[in-house]
């Protein structure tokens, strides 16, 4: 009911935890190109599947009452992080693989090509990093759902299911092919939550409606926060 006109009052409101994933999301984006292309990685199509990715977690904690909306939404902005990386760090191991992909290679294809993906990358440098376990462990692990049964039940499994299940609706979001990731959506959303087809689609329709004002708008604050 009150105008938010102070950082502490903003704090008071977002909550310390909100505002630390924010601080920690806005970092990493004030240190990367925001547009263009090195060799044949886009860093346009990067932040675009980045930034989708997070919004469809969020959205997805918040229809499944998971109490891990942030954690969700900061998972899903680091969840193509290491490619990022292998492309800026690795070029001449990682460029063969980005012009057999078109320039956006599935984690089975690195793990083919490489011997690693880039999640294994991302995890290891978000350890590394001392973040804590919650995210690294996500991160690492949502790219092959069928691991997470190796995790001990609980935030961090729950989590990482979440996560992969974001991915999913990115790549009906993003892909060309939509029918095999929707299906999937469809069979694991039903299977864990109860959730049927057509609360699913209706999320999806209201992503893809909305989301591009909502990439607008944080572009333009991460573009005010650092220039």
């Amino acid at each position: 009911g009150k105008s938010v006109t102070t950082l502490q009052r903003a704090t008071m409101l977002l909550g310390m935890k909100t505002v630390k994933l924010m601080a920690l999301s806005f970092s990493m984006a004030g240190a990367l190109p925001k547009k263009g292309k090195q060799g044949g990685f886009s860093f346009t199509e990067y932040w675009h599947r980045s930034l989708v990715c997070a919004i469809a977690a969020r959205s997805l904690a918040r229809l499944t009452k998971s109490p891990q909306g942030d954690e969700a939404f900061l998972c899903g902005l680091f969840a193509h992080f290491g490619k990022l990386v292998l492309a800026r760090c690795l070029p001449e191991q990682y460029e063969p693989v980005l012009a057999e992909s078109a320039g956006w290679p599935a984690v089975a294809l690195e793990e083919e090509r490489l011997g690693f993906s880039s999640t294994d990358v991302c995890a290891s440098l978000l350890k590394g990093w001392d973040l804590p376990e919650l995210i690294y462990v996500t991160v690492g692990y949502w790219s092959h759902p069928e691991r997470t049964a190796e995790l001990a039940e609980g935030p961090t499994r729950r989590l990482a299911e979440l996560l992969a299940l974001a991915h999913l609706a990115e790549s009906v979001l993003c892909d060309t092919d939509k029918g095999t990731p929707l299906a999937r959506l469809h069979a694991e959303m039903e299977r864990q939550f109860g959730t049927q087809a057509g609360e699913v689609d209706a999320l999806l329709v209201g992503l893809e409606s909305g989301i591009g004002a909502v990439l607008a708008a944080i572009v333009m604050l991460v573009t005010g926060f650092f220039f």
